[in-house]
Order: C-alpha cells, then sequence, then structure tokens
C-alpha cells in the first residue's frame, strides 16, 4: 500500500520520520507542506490532522500523526529491521534511551535551537545562555556512554538514535548563526568537544538514504 508523509523542510520531529522509512529502505512520497502558505490549514489538510501540525503519514485508510507514532507505526507494519528491539531487554533498552531523552537533552537543545534558527517576535536569546549549561552536562553524559560503543541502544541503529540525531544536526547548524556569537557559548563543533558523539553522528549521516533525508535548503 502507498505511503504519503507530509512534512515541513528542517523540523527535526519529520526528519525523524523521513529516517525511519530510510532506514527501512520504504517507498513512500514525500509532500513538502509550505506552513508560510497555511498549506496546513487547508480542508484537505485539516480532513488527515484536525491539529493541522507536522508530520503526518498515510497508507491507505491509515493516518497518523505524530513522530513518535509514525516510527512505531512503521516498526510494527515492517518489522524488518526493528527499529524498537526484537527482544524485551532490547525495547526496554531503546525505550529507555528515548525516555532520558526527553528529560535530560530535549528541553535544553529546543530553547537552544528555537530562538536561534527558527527566531519569532518576542524570543528572547537569554532563554539559550540558561539552557547550555544542562545541555552541556547532558551532551557530557551521551558522550561517556558512546565510548566504544556504535549506537545509542545497542549494537545496532534503533529508534534511539533516529529519535535524536535530527535535534543534535540542528543544535550545530544553531551554533553557526550570527546570533549565537552574542551569546557567551561554546561554539566548537561537536566532534572537538564530544569524540563519541562526533563519530555516532558520522555513522548516522552514513546510512543508506541519509542524503534523501537531508532538509532541502542545507548545504
Amino acid at each position: 500500500m502507498a505511503i504519503d508523509f507530509y512534512y515541513t523542510s528542517g523540523g527535526p520531529f519529520a526528519w525523524r520520520c523521513l529516517l525511519a522509512l530510510e532506514a527501512k529502505a520504504l517507498a513512500y512520497t514525500p509532500h513538502l507542506v509550505d506552513l508560510s502558505k497555511q498549506e496546513n490549514r487547508t480542508p484537505d489538510f485539516l480532513a488527515l490532522n484536525p491539529r493541522g501540525t507536522l508530520p503526518v503519514l498515510r497508507e491507505g485508510a491509515i493516518v497518523v500523526r505524530e513522530s513518535q507514532a509514525i516510527m512505531f507505526y512503521l516498526d510494527f507494519a515492517y518489522p524488518a529491521p526493528s527499529l524498537y528491539g526484537e527482544t524485551p531487554a532490547e525495547a526496554a533498552r531503546v525505550m529507555q534511551e528515548i525516555c532520558e531523552q526527553a528529560s535530560y537533552l530535549e528541553g535544553p537543545l529546543r530553547a537552544i535551537i528555537g530562538p536561534l534558527l527558527f527566531p519569532r517576535d518576542g524570543d528572547r536569546l537569554t532563554s539559550v545562555e540558561l539552557a547550555a549549561p544542562a545541555l552541556h552536562d547532558g551532551l557530557q553524559a551521551l558522550d561517556r556512554r558512546l565510548d566504544g560503543e556504535c549506537w545509542l541502544a545497542g549494537e545496532k541503529l534503533s529508534a534511539a538514535d533516529l529519535n535524536l540525531y535530527p535535534l543534535l544536526a540542528l543544535y550545530e547548524r544553531a551554533l553557526l548563526q550570527p546570533a549565537a556569537a552574542q551569546l557567551d557559548l561554546e561554539r566548537a563543533p561537536i566532534p572537538d568537544r564530544f569524540p563519541g558523539i562526533g563519530r555516532w553522528m558520522r555513522a548516522v549521516r552514513a546510512l543508506p538514504g541519509y542524503e534523501r533525508t537531508r532538509p532541502m535548503h542545507w548545504d
């Protein structure tokens, strides 16, 4: 059955799903939704997702929204290769890693990425500086766990890797923005500060199909 995927370029949550689609070597039709034209508020799109949010996946009569739910659906619908583990212990490790990302990394990452990459009227850069120490501590802990490990939740690629990578890639890009130069931030590249994380990010970038997932406006 044909898979249609609706997304906006550059969004980390859609990027997770694109990486999952490519990891499973699935055929899909991408639909780039232009938020500046409010294409997510059209009657046709709201019929898919009344919230008007992205990403959204449609396969036949099945419509799934929210990135975690989309990745979970794909793993159940297309079990090989598994992204959430093949045993209870593997599944627990993947979900534990995803939960720890949500608890300790996603908040600081979003506090930095949002104001620098997607500024809105009223955004204050003080939130970026306030989030920086917590993010540094979280990345240090992650780097220690990656010492001698290829992937975040075991010996093979999993949803834990696809869940976090887009946010870290956007964080790298956020630190290159002119506004970041005004702040007291450590702006050295991730591999220079955290070699384990840098090695892991290179492994994700080497995955088959990765280039098809990169935001279209990136160099």
